[in-house]
């Protein structure tokens, strides 16, 4: 072999072993895969909100044309039944007066949950962003476009939970995505190691200060 023909071995043997390198930085996970995972979330919380808003004026629409305010049909005896009302309030027609802060409030909560359901983490937090979103924006749709005027519109209910109140399934998406949350939040806490010799806030245990 002569000595000119060893540096162009040499040269093929690195331009191999970079083509290897090169292939082997190919197949690692791409940097953008968990940006895409929280994507798939949003679409998550975003198709469980659509669902659930969808169903709620569904509902109220056929409340309206076939329930009266006048006569209530029984479901579960007297603890469930159907009963149109319409409702200027929150539950149990509280601040019937102020229909219109409770329109802001759902308005602003509305724009508030947009940006929180993309940022879900899980599944279970992208349903449960998903359903508070839908049942807000149920009723927000009922407290602009319902009469007596918009922006002052009254919530369709139609769901008679004894003598107690009467509902809708927005209000059912929102204890459910409420209550979702809620344990949600409570299982992270309890998931999250605790800090070395149960340290909380950088604070020190009791009885070992200085002095």
């Amino acid at each position: 072999m002569s000595r000119g023909q060893a540096p162009q071995q040499s040269e093929i043997a690195d331009d191999l072993l970079a083509g290897k390198a090169a292939v082997r930085s190919s197949e690692k996970p791409s940097a953008s895969v968990p940006q895409a995972k929280g994507h798939s979330w949003f679409a998550v919380a975003v198709t469980v909100g659509a669902g659930a808003t969808v169903l709620d004026q569904v509902s109220k629409a056929l409340a309206r044309s076939m329930l009266h305010q006048d006569t209530r049909i029984p479901l579960i005896g007297d603890l469930l039944g159907l009963q149109l009302t319409f409702n200027p309030g929150t539950i149990l027609s509280l601040g019937s007066g102020a229909t219109w802060v409770f329109t802001m409030m759902s308005a602003i909560a509305v724009i508030i949950l947009g940006p929180l359901a993309a940022r879900a983490r899980s599944k279970g937090w992208a349903i449960a962003l998903g359903l508070i979103w839908g049942g807000a924006l149920g009723n927000l749709i009922d407290r602009i476009l319902g009469q007596p005027l918009p922006g002052l519109g009254h919530v369709t209910d139609f769901l008679s939970y004894g003598s107690l109140f009467i509902g809708n399934l927005a209000d059912i998406a929102l204890v459910i995505g409420v209550a979702a949350a809620m344990y949600l939040a409570w299982r992270d806490n309890r998931s999250q190691p605790s800090p070395p010799g149960g340290l909380t806030n950088g604070t020190q245990p009791a009885g070992d200060g200085h002095g």
